[in-house]
């Protein structure tokens, strides 16, 4: 029995070629427009948000999840993606023929981008979620915020 053009075990190494996204998640001011952390909203008003996925080479399987507090009314008619080029800086619009689909039970929501789509993706694009919940009468606002 030989061994030949086999490799002792401690000699191998893998390399993992699929890196975990980073995620960040923003909530649009009322009253000026800009995206950050916190927002200055009224029961009864709609807030937006934008989820921002920063791709990795090897991109599979991505799905994103969100959970609304219950303070919040998931517009689920909503969620739109917009696919920023990592090189060019152009944004472009992404249907969800093909591409991805919505999937929602109750306050929770899932976006599920199809396996061609995420073939597509390179290193340093930008997959930008956006949706929009109303504040409703159930919010958390004695102490000055409700959380999402």
């Amino acid at each position: 029995m030989s061994n030949k053009g086999s490799y002792p075990l401690e000699s191998a190494s893998i390399n993992a070629k699929n890196a975990v996204p980073i995620i960040d998640k923003q909530v649009q001011e009322d009253l000026g427009g800009q995206w950050g952390e916190t927002n200055s909203a009224d029961i009864g008003q709609d807030v937006n948000f934008r989820i921002t996925i920063h791709v990795h080479d090897g991109a599979q399987d991505y799905i994103l999840h969100d959970t609304m507090e219950e303070g919040f009314t998931f517009q689920e008619n909503t969620v739109a993606v917009i696919l920023r080029d990592g090189s060019s800086g152009v944004d472009s619009t992404i249907t969800a023929a093909g591409n991805y689909t919505v999937e929602t039970n109750g306050q929770t929501f899932k976006v599920i981008f199809f396996k061609d789509f995420c073939d597509s993706l390179n290193t340093n694009d930008r997959l930008i979620i956006t949706y929009t919940a109303m504040l409703n009468g159930k919010a958390e606002i004695g102490n000055g915020t409700a959380e999402n």
